[in-house]
């Protein structure tokens, strides 16, 4: 199957910095206020009193001080787009914040007091009482809306997006949810993204953060759902700031649009294939995508306009991964049983990859020298026996060769399909080869990455960090790419691999029914067969070999092996789909064949919880970014839940069955506040914090008139795989379809009306346009007391006891 990586701005409340800066909601200093222009906003003040004399027995005092309050302008006002600002009522505040409790005041005074008088003034000059997050576990402070107004994602709080960088205390034992803060602020501000380093991302890992789980995981809800495709929605992923959304789709398309408003912003045309992977580089410049066309293409984030076509390939592109360290350095992986690593700025018309055929790696593990050529890769060189890297440099006329070859093998396979959809013939993913690479991975440092087959092993290649740093156009010199030893394999199919945050440890997962952890070897062993041998008696760290140090096994069912030896059967062996690490690196979580999800403790390589939920094949999980507490799985029965890692237990689900909905693929946003999923009949979902009033303008069919041009009318370059019209092939295609003169339009093909179809152009939508009235939808939420329910029906549950009734 297919999968996704780790996919305008944040809307981020308002423009300026502090909460409620502008108007006439005084601030202490002017004359209904104290003293100094750095003191607490005043009109924050009026509104908590006022809500605290609300939930005290004397209605008298409290309605005497609204008038007054009222006539006087002291509580906070609201503004609009066009720079008004109007006055709002105690009941309009109190229904605008409905998680400010009475008691906020008194809890907030209290809370401050305890702490450290010079950082709780800090916080307050800057973030405003209402949003100040403070406190830990159920009587904290701290809201959804809150850490969602911080973070500039989906939230209607009077914190908004601050400007400045700094983080507010929501932990003095952990930084990890202090970091997700900061990086959105950053982002949200328009900071360069290379002022936030990979090191800075990183750090506190070692600690977790007071924000219970239920703020997070059982706040957020369904926002909006967005239909953009024609077919099913296979790939969908945030880019690096959280900001866009990029998905990749069965009808060749691969499309760029706004997060905070929903807004279809590219639709990116070139592939003839069905979108198998996409992801975004470390500078978040370019995309990449994987098609069954077997090219890999490259576009630029922000315009949309094509960087690269990158030609070579004889199968069906599984994977493509940036490298962390290098905006340029682009990982491919092909059923054709190579890697190939590639220039993303440049076409592989006048920049050829390195290829790494893993065909002659297997063969000289095995003793078995270089290894025999596949079918299909005429014209280039054979790897000589006993080459440590089996990197090998194209020449321009062997990529031309290739590049030829694998158009008409692509065009022949589609073809074929096409004939068989015309004969009525049902239609079935084809099953990958022997030696199809399946996954790849990247180390955190970029200087490692790993790839699996379906011959059961796992490679691991080195790279120099002098190369990452480089400013070297081209593709990665062969002789830098080294080959790293394993030592054993898995029995089947290698479905997943992924390093850990640490750099340290190789997690792989297989068919066989078990994820294996790796740990680096020592220049002292060297691999000769499956044995491992010592070279000499120093003991350094380095690339000698690759073995195993914890091996992840179910334990056995003692009554269904009873069944089935009553039944004469052999015992069953549920796959690992997939296994992903948790941010701290602490657990392991594996989606299993039998639909439920598994922790496994890293230290002790146990079983710690079963999680049973899903009815259905779980072909996404992921761990949340900074929490290592949280994690998020979702499959085919359309459910999505999120769950407590550390308890087993899930703490909110959102079930899509009723509209017979198949959840494909899904992600984290980079700060961990929102989610989004894709499904089957080519729809989005966004789940986030908030109320999702900045989506709630967005039509819900998006397609640009540029989709609708049929495929005989445009002219493909045979060379470079370029696209223009066949009526003005010396114009680009996305010259022609210029943003100005693409229109908006529904699934069929018909333009939006006005004023929408202006405010669209203008980006103004939010600001002018009404809601979009009839939507389809998002999956109905369901609690944190009937997810927990639901879990234990399904048996699942970590193990103790149901709840007790409310």
């Amino acid at each position: 199957g297919r999968a996704a990586a780790s996919g305008h701005r944040v809307a981020g409340g308002r423009a300026s910095g502090d909460p409620m800066e502008h108007g006439d909601a005084r601030r202490a200093g002017d004359p209904a206020g104290g003293s100094g222009s750095d003191a607490v906003d005043a009109g924050e003040l009026h509104f908590l009193l006022l809500h605290y004399l609300r939930g005290l027995p004397t209605p008298e005092s409290a309605d005497a001080f609204e008038r007054y309050a009222t006539s006087a302008g002291l509580l906070p006002r609201r503004h609009d787009v066009f720079g008004g600002d109007h006055a709002q009522s105690y009941d309009e505040l109190a229904a605008k914040y409905p998680h400010v409790t009475h008691d906020r005041l008194v809890r907030l005074v209290s809370q401050a007091a305890a702490r450290d008088t010079g950082q709780a003034g800090h916080a307050i000059q800057h973030k405003g009482v209402l949003s100040w997050p403070v406190g830990r576990g159920g009587a904290g402070l701290a809201d959804a809306n809150d850490v969602a107004g911080a973070l500039g994602v989906g939230a209607e709080t009077l914190g908004g997006a601050a400007s400045g960088t700094e983080g507010y205390p929501v932990s003095t034992t952990g930084t990890d949810f202090r970091v997700a803060v900061e990086a959105a602020r950053t982002f949200a501000a328009r900071v360069d993204l290379t002022k936030l380093t990979l090191a800075a991302l990183r750090r506190g890992k070692q600690s977790t953060t007071c924000v219970p789980v239920s703020l997070l995981g059982s706040r957020i809800n369904p926002l909006t759902t967005i239909k953009g495709h024609r077919k099913e929605l296979y790939c969908v992923i945030f880019d690096k700031t959280g900001t866009q959304i990029v998905t990749g789709s069965d009808d060749t398309l691969v499309k760029i649009w706004c997060a905070s408003t929903g807004l279809l912003r590219h639709s990116l045309r070139g592939h003839t294939g069905e979108i198998s992977f996409l992801d975004v580089n470390c500078a978040n410049t370019l995309v990449a995508s994987g098609s069954f066309d077997y090219t890999v293409r490259t576009w630029f984030l922000e315009s949309g306009i094509p960087a690269a076509v990158l030609q070579g390939h004889q199968n069906i592109v599984s994977e493509v991964r940036f490298c962390p360290r290098s905006a340029r350095v682009l990982l491919s992986a092909s059923w054709d049983q190579t890697l190939r690593v590639w220039d993303a700025f440049a076409d592989s018309a006048t920049s050829p990859p390195t290829v790494l055929k893993l065909y002659a790696v297997e063969g000289e593990l095995d003793g078995g020298g270089g290894g025999a050529g596949i079918a299909g890769t005429t014209g280039v060189t054979a790897a000589p026996a006993g080459t440590p890297s089996v990197a090998i440099a194209e020449t321009l006329e062997e990529q031309r060769v290739l590049a030829a070859a694998a158009a008409t093998a692509a065009r022949a396979a589609q073809d074929r399909a096409a004939e068989a959809a015309t004969a009525g013939i049902q239609q079935i993913e084809p099953d990958p080869p022997v030696g199809a690479v399946m996954c790849t991975a990247w180390s955190v440092d970029g200087t490692l990455f790993a790839c699996g087959t379906t011959t059961c092993k796992t490679h691991v290649f080195s790279v120099p960090e002098s190369v990452l740093t480089s400013d070297k156009e081209g593709a990665v010199d062969p002789t830098e790419i080294n080959l790293v030893p394993m030592t054993g394999g898995h029995l089947h199919d290698v479905t997943s691999c992924a390093f850990s945050n640490s750099g340290e440890l190789l997690l792989t997962s297989s068919r066989d029914g078990q994820a294996k952890i790796w740990e680096r070897g020592y220049r002292h062993e060297t691999v000769v067969g499956k044995k491992v041998k010592p070279l000499d008696k120093t003991k350094q760290p380095g690339v000698g070999c690759w073995k195993v140090r914890a091996v992840l096994t179910t334990p056995a069912d003692v009554e269904a092996l009873r069944r089935q030896a009553r039944a004469r059967r052999g015992p069953v062996v549920y796959a690992v789909e997939q296994a992903v690490w948790s941010s701290d690196d602490q657990y392991v979580l594996t989606a299993m064949s039998d639909f439920t999800v598994r922790v496994w403790s890293v230290a002790g390589g146990t079983l710690v919880h079963t999680m049973r939920l899903h009815t259905n094949k779980v072909h996404v999980l992921q761990c949340h970014p900074h929490d290592s507490r949280i994690a998020m799985s979702a499959g085919h029965d359309g459910v999505v839940a999120v769950w407590d890692v550390v308890s087993g237990r899930c703490v909110r689900t959102y079930d899509g069955g009723e509209f017979d909905t198949l959840v494909l693929d899904g992600s984290w946003s980079p700060c961990g506040t929102s989610i989004v999923v894709s499904d089957e009949k080519g729809q989005w979902c966004l789940f986030g914090t908030g109320c999702g009033v900045h989506v709630s303008r967005a039509k819900h069919e998006q397609f640009f008139e540029s989709e609708f041009v049929l495929e005989t009318e445009i002219a493909r370059d045979a060379e470079t795989g370029a696209l223009s019209l066949a009526a003005n092939p010396d114009v680009p295609f996305h010259e022609q379809f210029l943003a100005a003169r693409n229109r908006l339009v529904d699934s069929l093909g018909n333009p939006y009306g006005e004023p929408y179809q202006s405010a669209f152009q203008q980006k103004r939508l939010i600001g002018v346009v009404p809601s979009s009235g009839t939507r389809v939808e998002p999956p109905k939420c369901v609690g944190a007391k009937e997810a927990e329910e639901a879990t234990f029906a399904a048996g699942g549950g970590g193990g103790g006891p149901p709840p007790p009734p409310a």
